[in-house]
């Protein structure tokens, strides 16, 4: 028993001194790494501070002073090592600092004079964290520890190793049996496996990436038509059995999926050694290593080339059955099982609005189907289709365009299966019929109004229809009963043998006349009397329209009669006071001549003998001033001026109540007038001012044309774009625009300025002559312009008006009757 401790006691004497040994070592060499490490940290920081100190001494010597607190900042944020970055002045004032959240555990502290100026000097501080440094050290430490725990446990597993190497060899022949049970089963398995990939026509191949070499079953080599033996194992014999035209994109998949360690899955064509094309499809995926370095790729390869003839099949089925949607004018979709839209043809996207890419893989019924009868076509109708395997060959449904409107749509349906038999998706075309929808409703409610309507037009007028032969077909059944008759006593029957016609030959004849004559497509009207009820008669304005078919053909004949008894007495009576009210005009006109010479000779006073004298006054004043002016005082001269100024005024005062005058009495005649021609003419009229003020117009191209007098025309839009021009805001350059509009009336007219504007309650108000807004000698003019223009514009049966703001401007506008 001693002997036995004696001789296991010196292995573990040994252990203890290593370790103690490998201690001392550990504990020297690391504090004499830590110490270099401290050194270098050091001599860092001294680099580091000097290089601060030359920038910083050359920004503050060039007179930066601003940026000194930016620049100790944008270094320190760049150094994670500085702790502290201060400027202090030579009498202890801190100029700028920097300073790290939370104080260093380890730190080292270094200063550095520098001159920021001819006279004054600072000294920059800088603390460096040294945390760095000592966290090295303790995880060298750490290091030497777990290598010297390694080694110890390594020489203890020496130490016991004798004695388990009886038990390891017991363990390890009971693991060869292990393993040798294992290997049979994999045996057993690979045969499994390998009967499995023949049946399903598939082969394994095994890429080693180091060696390059690749391995393939017996199948692999038959799916690219070689035997296995051919195969010598390079991925260029590999290559060259595949299409040229795959080549490429088959070595980026293997690439893609290798570098994101995916599964590599890729479809591609081989070619035999026949020169046969052949498609497989190639299923793998790498081994890595522990450093993530690829090792191998493993996979298989199975034959597609049935699947690949069907596709083929299939999509050249598609491509006519595309072709045939696209060149019908109906709609055409298809849908899968789930509703989802898997074809649609251009018809059905140009008639709703949606384009291919928001419609495609959505679903149908989402989409296309207003909300109120969505879930009742999708779960009563397709749905239902789809478990019962019988989908309705007609119905119709309303759908939902893009803007929302809805179209009825009358489908044709069918159900596509596979070869299975299972359906795969639902193909319609439909046919939209909201037109002809919608005629037939409205067919059917204007019978029904055109039945109300002739019903509810009383006894006193009559409507009805007949053939062209003068068959009576219908009539309005009060008519009837006002002459206590009933439709059996009409219908039916010519329209010249019924109660209301039959007592007169000449009465009849006359009717059959306009029968024929409306046969023929002629319109007929005239009054007649005919019977009301016994020794009662009426007088009715009586009509007989044609109507024709679509080739133009009289079909029906359309009479109406309305009684006129009583306006037959009152036109009479008209007659008579006609007469005495053309009487009555011409007395009338002669008094109105009368007075229009009067107008005339007096306008020609005002126009040459009022204006002389005022001319008389202007030219003298204008005369003093030119020849006089030398011998005037200054209040002289501005009296003249003065004298000048208001003789200008009272005759623009004066042409202007001229003009306002003519146009309230002159005969206008209205003709076509281009709005372009008169705005040009307008334009040149006003170039000076335009010119003087630099006053920008704009007029909007291709202007209407209007019925309008033009003198007058160009005159009212003369007088609009002057007082655009001239009521702006003081030093503000006037803008102008030009602008028409068709309305339901006539044609617009814009006149819109960028003006100082006129308040809601005045817009009335600066139409009435001489109304003005402000001074005279804030904004020149008459006061009449306006007025010229609402008179004008009144005696061309138009209309004028304003919108406008305050300080944002006005727009004015005309309306006159359009050409």
């Amino acid at each position: 028993m001693n002997a036995k401790f004696h001789s296991l006691r010196w292995p573990w004497l040994v252990l203890l001194s290593a370790v103690v040994f490998l201690s001392a070592a550990a504990w020297l060499f690391v504090q004499h790494r830590f110490t270099h490490d401290l050194l270098l940290a050091q001599q860092d920081s001294e680099r580091d501070l000097r290089l601060v100190a030359t920038f910083l001494g050359n920004e503050l010597q060039a007179g930066r002073y601003q940026d000194t607190e930016r620049l100790l900042h944008e270094w320190g944020e760049a150094d994670r090592d500085t702790a502290v970055l201060r400027l202090i002045s030579a009498n202890g004032f801190v100029l700028a600092s920097f300073q790290r959240p939370g104080e260093p555990e380890h730190s080292l502290s270094l200063e550095m004079p520098i001159a920021y100026s001819y006279r004054q000097s600072a000294t920059l501080h800088l603390r460096t964290d040294l945390a760095e440094v000592y966290q090295r050290r303790d995880l060298l430490a750490l290091e030497f520890i777990a290598i010297l725990l390694v080694l110890s446990g390594l020489l203890s597993g020496l130490t016991y190793f004798a004695m388990l190497h009886q038990r390891e060899a017991i363990r390890l022949q009971q693991r060869t049996h292990e393993l040798n049970e294992v290997n049979r089963r994999l045996v057993k398995n690979e045969e499994r496996l390998r009967l499995a990939l023949d049946a399903g026509s598939m082969g394994i191949f095994d890429w080693d990436l180091a060696t390059g070499v690749i391995v393939w079953s017996p199948e692999h080599a038959r799916l690219f038509g070689m035997r296995l033996e051919d195969f010598d194992g390079r991925y260029e014999s590999f290559a060259q059995r595949v299409h040229p035209d795959d080549l490429a994109s088959l070595g980026r998949a293997v690439e893609i999926a290798r570098l994101s360690r995916s599964l590599y899955q890729r479809e591609y064509r081989i070619i035999w050694p026949d020169g046969t094309p052949h498609w497989v499809a190639g299923y793998g995926h790498f081994l890595y290593a522990a450093d993530g370095q690829a090792l191998r790729m493993t996979g298989v390869v199975m034959n597609i080339d049935e699947r690949k003839l069907a596709e083929a099949v299939l999509e050249e089925s598609e491509r006519r059955f595309r072709a045939v949607l696209e060149d019908i004018q109906l709609l055409g979709v298809m849908l899968d099982r789930q509703g989802h839209i898997i074809l649609c043809n251009d018809f059905l996207l140009n008639l709703t609005g949606w384009k291919r890419d928001e419609v495609s893989l959505h679903n149908w019924f989402d989409i296309f189907l207003p909300p109120d009868i969505r879930e009742k076509i999708k779960n009563t109708i397709f749905q239902e289709a789809i478990r019962s395997g019988a989908v309705p060959a007609h119905y119709e449904n309303e759908i939902v365009t893009r803007n929302g409107e809805r179209l009825t749509i009358a489908w044709n349906n069918i159900l596509l299966r596979d070869s299975r038999g299972e359906i795969v998706s639902v193909a319609s075309i439909g046919e939209d019929i909201t037109q002809r929808k919608h005629a037939s409703e409205a067919l059917k409610k204007s019978e029904r109004r055109l039945r109300d309507l002739i019903d509810g037009l009383g006894p006193y007028m009559f409507v009805g229809l007949m053939t062209p032969e003068g068959i009576l077909l219908e009539a309005n059944r009060p008519a009837l009963a006002a002459a206590n008759l009933k439709l059996e006593d009409v219908l039916g029957k010519p329209v010249e043998e019924t109660y209301w016609w039959n007592y007169s030959e000449e009465i009849k004849q006359q009717l059959r006349a306009a029968i024929a004559r409306a046969a023929r497509g002629e319109a007929s009207r005239y009054d007649v009397q005919v019977r009301a009820g016994e020794n009662q008669f009426i007088v009715i304005d009586f009509s007989l329209n044609p109507i024709r078919d679509e080739t133009g053909k009289v079909v029906f004949i359309v009479p109406s009669a309305i009684v006129i008894t009583e306006r037959k007495h009152a036109e009479d009576a008209l007659q008579q006071l006609m007469r005495e009210l053309e009487q009555r005009v011409v007395e009338r006109t002669a008094e109105l001549v009368e007075i229009n010479a009067e107008m005339e000779a007096f306008t020609y006073t005002v126009s040459h003998d009022l204006r002389a004298p005022l001319r008389a006054v202007q030219g003298m004043a204008q005369a003093l001033l030119e020849d006089y002016a030398v011998h005037l005082d200054v209040l002289g001269r501005e009296y003249a001026q003065r004298l000048v100024i208001a003789a200008e005024r009272m005759d623009k005062l004066i042409q202007d109540l001229l003009s306002y005058s003519r146009l309230a009495r002159a005969a206008l005649t209205v003709e076509r007038v281009s709005l372009d021609d008169i705005v040009r003419r307008a334009r040149e009229l006003l170039q000076a001012d335009i010119a003087k003020t630099g006053a920008v117009v704009q007029v909007q191209k291709s202007l209407p044309t209007v019925l309008a007098h033009a003198a007058t025309l160009e005159q009212v839009v003369s007088n609009l774009i002057a007082n655009a021009i001239k009521f702006v805001a003081p030093g503000a350059r006037p803008v102008v625009k030009l602008s028409a509009e068709y309305r339901a009336a006539g044609v617009r007219l814009w006149v819109e300025d960028n003006g100082i504007g006129i308040e809601a309650e005045h817009q009335q108000r600066i139409f009435r002559v001489f109304e003005r807004l402000h001074g005279i000698e804030t904004y020149p003019g008459t006061g009449i312009g306006l007025a010229i223009v609402h008179k004008g514009v009144e005696r061309m049966d138009g209309t004028v008006g304003v919108e406008s703001t305050p300080g944002q401007g006005s727009r004015f506008w005309i309306e006159l009757p359009k050409a």
